[in-house]
Formats: C-alpha cells, structure tokens, sequence
C-alpha cells in the first residue's frame, strides 16, 4: 500500500518538471534560447520522460497485483456503529469523507448513525490490512426515494419552508423527512467513500454496493418482518454532480469567445449557438431559457444590491434583443460567480448578514426551469467515447443503475452550490435489471433514465 502511494507521489513529481520545463521553453521570449541550452533542456525532458514511463509502468503492474489481492472473495463487509465500532476505526472514515466531510468529527459521526435504526455504515476490511477499512457507504433507510441530503444529515434546507411552488423534487421529497422506523421501505445510499489512496482504479464501490443491498435483502429484512415492519424493497442512490460547474464553465467559456468574435450575430429571432452547448445542441427552447435567467438574475440584483457587484454592474437595466448575446453571456457570469460563491460556510450554516443565494424563493423558483434542462442536458447527453462524462454518473451507469430523478436545492451548501449549483441525483438500482442495463450500457452505450430526467429535456 505505502509502495503505491510513493509511486503516485513519483508520478505526479514528473508531470510537475515535466510541465515546468515545459514553460521555460514557452517563456523564452522573441530571442531564441542558445543552441547548447535547447539541448540541455531536451536531454532534461527524455530523462523525466522515461522516468514517467518507468514509473507509470510500476503503477500499472501494482495495480495489477492489488486487484487480484483485494477480489471480492478477500474482502469481509462489517457494519459500523457509533456503539460498538473502536473510534479509531470511526476517525479512518471521518478521514476519508469527501462528498459530505464531517466537519465537527466524531460529533457528526455519532450525528449521521442516529437514529441507528435507521441510519447505517458499512466497510470492506481485508484480512492483511488490520484494522483499515478500505472503503465505506453510507445509508439512511427512509419512506420513498428522498432527495435532500440536508434533511439526510440534519442541516436547514428549503424544502422545509411554507410550499414554495411546483417543479423539481420537492413533492417527492418530503415523503422521505422525519419518518418513523414503520414507514421506511427504501435505503438510500448517500455517500461512498475510498479510504485508501493506493486502491485507485480498483473498483470496489460497485462490490461494496451490492454487497450492502444482499445484507438489507437477506438479513435486515429478515429482522423488520419478524418485527412486523415492512421490508426495505427500493435501492438508490442521493449523488453528487461533480463535473457539472466544470462543464458549466468550459460552454460559457465558449459563449464568451464566439459573442467577442461576433458581437452582430445575435437577433431576437432566435439564439442559436453552435459554439456552446449549455442547454444541449440546438435546443429550440434556448431563446426562452436565457430569457427566464435574465430576468431572473436582474430581479435578484435589484433585490440585493450588494452581491457581486462589479459584475452586476455590467447587467443591462432590462433584457433587450439588441444585445441578447452579451446579456446572455453576462448573466451566466453572474450565475458562475454566485454559485461558486453564495455566502455559506462550508457545513450549510450562513453567517450573520450574508444571503444565500437558494434563501430568496423568488430567484430559487425562477432559475429552476433553465437550471435543470442544463444539468439534465449534462448528466444524459454529454459523452466522452459513448460514456457518460461526469465521473459519478459514469460509475452508476455502469454498475447497472438507472438515472431517476434530478433533486434541486438537494446539497444547499457551499459545496454543494459551487460543484453542481444545489442540483443532486437519484440513480435507482433494480436488482432483478442490473445485469441487463450494465450491457445495454457496455455493448450498446444505452444510459436507463427515468421519465422525470426526459421531463426536464422535453422529451418525455
């Protein structure tokens, strides 16, 4: 394990000299570097580029070796509790908590497994690597396919306010807030974590999933019948969207250089951008849906004149066809820049003073609609090689998942705002059909998706 992890320190330290020999090169100016320079420099560059394959070539034989040495017939599944489990194993996990980090430590932990019914954690352990766990998901057993993590983990969200209007997953959602242990019938997998950085590329998340929802099947159902509870009969998952803002930014990237290279090209007859593809390829919806962000974002900067304010300045006074393309830019560098920063601390909290930008119902409702045609755009249509391009959705796609349900407000914390503007998603497990989707995915690339995700694309 250590043995790897120096190899990745080896590998990145020749990309880094790699990447500054690189610019050295670039910044030598007009004046061309002297003859015995350039060949210095290049024997330098061979000499890490054969360390890099020299390296890549131990990374890729240990990964070989390790994912023979953890098959599934190695690992033991155990359950950890806030009772039972040593706090050292507990402080492991805090450790190694990405999508949702245990900010208060083990005082979050022992908030997150109650009650422990109703809340669960479960690990792969490997009988060479004592008291370790290699990788760890979180479940919380609730009443229907809930989709707000900030109800999951205790915080405030939104959806908890007087009825704020139509759209998203809020009617679904509330189903699954404060349940009782006879209500609940679905488990849903919040968060999935690695806790060894030497195992990556060895995917034991679709082991360990499978592994749980046989446990829930086989065992803990057994124990609610004889309780006369109904059993746990619905697995999915409540996910990030972690490559969404990145995407985001690389279309109003494009957006941004095709307006400055032709600022004449944009009429009010319609707004077709071949160079960008925010809300898809052609979409003939898009005129109306940058219309709805305009507004939107004009209102909400009338109403909080102080949040972002040298880009608010550059927004015009009302939305005009005459401009529509640097609007329509504008806004979404507005969009970019309050996501990413909406004034929240990193556990949900706001501090005294500042807004949220989720806090105004106005804007909330009103960007909701354009919002998740792009995401949904994003998560069902935007591919690399047939495959799915964000990384999270890749992994449940493939491990015969069906894409269910987008969730906005569903992760109202920074985080959650800067990585996928609040939105989270519900890939649902079926497992009488996830043999069938993993090679309708492998063979013919088909992503199973749900009516609610074709709603937002307009095509259900």
């Amino acid at each position: 394990m250590d043995l790897r992890r120096c190899v990745t320190y080896f590998k990145g330290r020749c990309r880094e000299r790699l990447a500054a020999l690189q610019d050295q090169t670039e910044s030598g100016g007009p004046k061309p570097f002297p003859p015995e320079v350039m060949a210095a420099r290049g024997e330098h560059v061979e000499l890490w580029i054969a360390r890099q394959r020299h390296v890549s070539s131990i990374d890729g034989a240990l990964e070989f070796l390790f994912s023979d040495f953890f098959a599934r017939e190695w690992l033991v599944m155990e359950e950890l509790t806030w009772h039972s489990t040593p706090p050292s194993l507990l402080e492991q996990v805090i450790a190694a908590e990405t999508v949702h980090p245990f900010v208060n430590g083990l005082a979050d932990m022992k908030k997150r497994l109650q009650p422990t019914n109703n809340r669960h954690l479960f690990a792969f352990f490997h009988p060479a690597v004592v008291e370790e766990p290699l990788i760890a998901v979180q479940v919380a057993l609730t009443h229907g396919i809930v989709g707000s993590v900030d109800r999951i983990l205790g915080r405030p969200s939104p959806l908890d306010r007087p009825r704020r209007g139509t759209g998203g997953a809020s009617s679904d959602d509330r189903r699954g807030h404060g349940t009782s242990d006879g209500e609940v019938d679905t488990a849903i997998f919040y968060s999935i974590n690695s806790a060894q950085s030497a195992l990556r590329g060895i995917s034991l998340g679709n082991l360990l999933i499978k592994r749980v929802v046989r446990e829930i099947e086989a065992g803990l159902n057994a124990k609610r019948r004889a309780e006369n509870l109904s059993p746990i009969t619905t697995f999915s998952t409540l996910s990030p969207i972690p490559g969404y803002m990145s995407w985001l930014s690389t279309e109003v990237a494009k957006l941004q250089r095709h307006v400055m290279q032709h600022p004449d090209r944009f009429s009010a007859g319609g707004l077709k951008f071949a160079t960008h593809r925010i809300f898809g390829d052609g979409n003939r919806d898009e005129a109306s849906l940058f219309s709805q962000l305009s507004v939107a974002v004009l209102d909400f900067v009338r109403r909080h004149p102080g949040v972002h304010t040298e880009l608010a300045a550059q927004l015009p006074l009302s939305p005009s066809s005459d401009a529509a393309g640097k609007a329509n830019l504008l806004t979404m560098q507005f969009l970019l820049c309050l996501f990413r920063a909406p004034d929240v601390d990193t556990n949900g909290s706001h501090h005294e003073g500042k807004l949220a930008w989720w806090e105004d119902d106005d804007f909330a409702r009103a960007i909701e609609a354009p919002l998740l045609r792009s995401v949904a755009h994003y998560l069902f249509r935007e591919k690399r090689r047939g495959r799915i391009l964000d990384p999270v959705g890749n992994f449940h796609i493939s491990n015969g998942a069906t894409m269910w349900r987008l969730n906005y407000l569903g992760n109202c914390s920074a985080a959650g705002s800067g990585e996928s503007a609040t939105v989270m998603v519900n890939y649902l497990y079926d497992p009488a059909r996830v043999g069938e989707h993993v090679k309708a995915y492998e063979v013919h690339r088909t992503v199973p998706v749900g009516e609610k995700v074709l709603q937002h694309l307009g095509v259900a």
